[in-house]
C-alpha cells in the first residue's frame, strides 16, 4: 500500500516536472567533452555513462552479453523492483539500432542547466563507443538532483573493485578527450609573458590545465592550453552552448595583456565544441 502510494506520488511529480521542462528547455549542439570532461571529482552521471560504455564494449565483442555493470548498479538501487530482463532487451535493441542506423540527430540527450547528463546514459555510452563527438542536447533550466561525486555508489554498498574498474575506464576516457581536442582550449599567439606577467601562469591559476603545447611560426609563438572548469556555468546564446565562466576568463586575460602592453592575440573557447575547432587550427599550424 505504502509502496503504491509512493509510486503514484512520484508519477505525479514526474509529470509536473516534465511539463515544466518541456516548456523551458532549449536545444543546441554539444561536444562529448561538454558533458563528460571531468570538473572536480568524477560525477554520478559520468560514472554511469562510463559503465554503460563498458557494457556496450563487452556486448559487442561477445565477451559478455548480460550487461553486468548496468545490472549490478540497478540491483543495488531498485532491489526486487529491478526489471533485468526488460532492461537487457531494451539495451540490446538500442545497440542494434545504432549498428543499423547510426546516431539519430533527432534523439536529444537531456542535460541540466550546467550540462550534466540527466537522460541519455545509454545513448551517450553508444556515442562514446562509436567515437561520435558531436550530438544534439536539450538543456533544462534546473539543476540535476544527482550528486556531483560518487557518494551514491559507495552508499549503495558497491564493491571497491567494481567502482575502481569503472573509475579507471573513466580516466582513460579523459585521456581520449584531451588527445582528440574535446576540451576547453585557449590559444595565445604572440607575446605570452613580459617582466612579471605570464598569461599561461594566469590560466593555470584560473582553470585546471590538462595539457600545454607550444609552436613557433615565423618567430611568432603560439601556445595552446587545454583545460577544464569546475563550474563552467553554461548558457545557450544564439543557439550555441557557451560557458559564462570562460567569458570572464577571456575578459581578464585580454585586460591583463592590454595593461602590460603584450602584443598578443587571445582566443578562449566558450565550449568544448568550440575548443575542438581551436585545437584543430593549432595543430594545422606548420
Amino acid at each position: 500500500m505504502i509502496r503504491n502510494a509512493r509510486r503514484f506520488a512520484e508519477k505525479i511529480y514526474g509529470s509536473i516536472l516534465e511539463m515544466r521542462d518541456n516548456y523551458s528547455a532549449k536545444q543546441c549542439e554539444a561536444s562529448v567533452g561538454d558533458i563528460i570532461l571531468q570538473r572536480a571529482e568524477l560525477e554520478h552521471c559520468q560514472f554511469l555513462l562510463t559503465a554503460r560504455k563498458m557494457d556496450i564494449e563487452a556486448y559487442c565483442s561477445g565477451e559478455d552479453k548480460t550487461f553486468p555493470y548496468q545490472n549490478t548498479v540497478s540491483r543495488a538501487i531498485y532491489g526486487i523492483d529491478h526489471e533485468e530482463e526488460l532492461g537487457n532487451r531494451q539495451f540490446a535493441e538500442l545497440i542494434q539500432s545504432y549498428k543499423d542506423n547510426g546516431y539519430n540527430p533527432s534523439s536529444y540527450l537531456t542535460v541540466d542547466n550546467d550540462c550534466r547528463l540527466i537522460d541519455g546514459n545509454h545513448r551517450m555510452g553508444m556515442n562514446l563507443y562509436m567515437g561520435i563527438e558531436r550530438f544534439n542536447i536539450r538543456i533544462l533550466k534546473r539543476e540535476s538532483v544527482n550528486k556531483k561525486n560518487l557518494d551514491r555508489y559507495f552508499e549503495l554498498g558497491l564493491s571497491t573493485s567494481f567502482i575502481k574498474r569503472v573509475f579507471d575506464e573513466s580516466q582513460r576516457i579523459q585521456e581520449w578527450l584531451i588527445n582528440t581536442g574535446n576540451t576547453f582550449c585557449c590559444l595565445i599567439q604572440g607575446e605570452v609573458a613580459k617582466d612579471n606577467i605570464s598569461l599561461v601562469s594566469d590560466i593555470e591559476m584560473m582553470t585546471t590545465v590538462l595539457k600545454k603545447e607550444v609552436k613557433a611560426k615565423s618567430k611568432v609563438e603560439s601556445v595552446l592550453i587545454q583545460f577544464s572548469l569546475i563550474e563552467p556555468k553554461y548558457e545557450i546564446r544564439d543557439n550555441k552552448l557557451e560557458s559564462q565562466r570562460v567569458f570572464e576568463i577571456e575578459r581578464l586575460l585580454k585586460k591583463r595583456a592590454a595593461k602590460y602592453s603584450l602584443n598578443t592575440l587571445i582566443r578562449v573557447s566558450k565550449s568544448c565544441l568550440e575548443g575542438k575547432e581551436i585545437w584543430k587550427e593549432f595543430y594545422a599550424l606548420q
